[in-house]
């Protein structure tokens, strides 16, 4: 019988998201909407998975072992890099380079939004792309980061696909 190499599970979804896999199912090039619904759950898991590994942060005071998904944004002053976690007040600051943690950490859900600045997506409020800010929750308080010129299509971009991949 052709049912006996499947696993059967239960899966609970919103109604819009039902109506998405009907819409969108063909534009992933997905032979049926039960592909789609695996493929997205999978992809969500991973995603959701990454955000979850911990990173340590050290310098000559400390030693912090952090969680991806706690980090809100990472700050460059020269060669020292700053890294501003949820519910805590002071940044970690260690030596480092930008361009390389970019290309660490961009696959756990991080955007660079300025030559100073990396963002965790899921902390982006908002996106101005007219005064070129973005807007990040941390620690309650709704802060403003600047975003260069050169970044303001893939922020966007990047920004879109979470909040299609999220809500």
């Amino acid at each position: 019988m052709a049912l006996d190499n499947k696993i059967k599970f239960p899966l609970w979804v919103y109604p819009q998201t039902i109506e998405n896999v009907r819409t969108h199912y063909k534009h992933d090039n997905c032979k049926s909407q039960s592909e789609f619904t695996v493929v997205s759950v999978i992809d969500k898991l991973m995603e959701h998975m990454k955000q979850h590994k911990k990173i340590v942060l050290e310098n000559d005071e400390e030693t912090a072992v952090v969680y991806y998904h706690n980090i809100v944004y990472i700050e460059c002053s020269k060669h020292y890099l700053k890294y501003y976690i949820q519910n805590r007040e002071m940044p970690i600051v260690k030596r480092g380079s930008m361009n390389e943690t970019e290309s660490e950490i961009s696959s756990y859900g991080f955007v660079r939004i300025h030559r100073g600045y990396i963002v965790n997506l899921r902390y982006i409020k908002s996106v101005d792309k007219k005064i070129g800010k973005v807007y990040v929750n941390y620690n309650g308080i709704r802060k403003p980061l600047t975003m260069g010129a050169s970044y303001k299509e893939a922020v966007d971009k990047r920004f879109t696909l979470y909040l299609r991949d999220t809500l």
